[in-house]
């Protein structure tokens, strides 16, 4: 016949012992998206975003320079984004690389 022991904890050592356990779930969790992504994905998620961002903050400047704030401005900014963001991103994809190119050669000749 098998014994059975009752083991007795002390609420603070409970919470010691869940603090731990989910401070080795969260660095699980981490480790799991510690993600390998190649040159190539970078340099297109880069351009996208980067692109993402300039595009927004410039279509908004310029649709409300041209227009103010009219009725149909969002609809005139939303327009405005898209045709700037199609352009945008094969101009960044272009330019990006050129730019990278020059400054390297600055930054070795100084």
């Amino acid at each position: 016949m098998r014994s059975r022991s009752i083991v007795v904890i002390h609420k603070n050592d409970y919470d010691q012992v869940v603090a731990e356990n989910n401070s080795v779930k969260q660095n699980q969790i981490m480790k799991g998206m510690d993600m390998k992504v190649s040159k190539v994905a970078q340099f297109v998620i880069y351009n996208l975003l980067a692109s993402f961002g300039i595009s927004l903050s410039i279509s908004f400047f310029m649709t409300l320079m041209t227009n103010g704030l009219s009725n149909d401005f969002l609809l005139l900014w939303f327009k405005s984004f898209v045709m700037g963001y199609m352009i945008a991103v094969p101009s960044s994809m272009a330019v990006i690389p050129v730019v990278n190119r020059i400054m390297n050669r600055i930054m070795r000749e100084t």
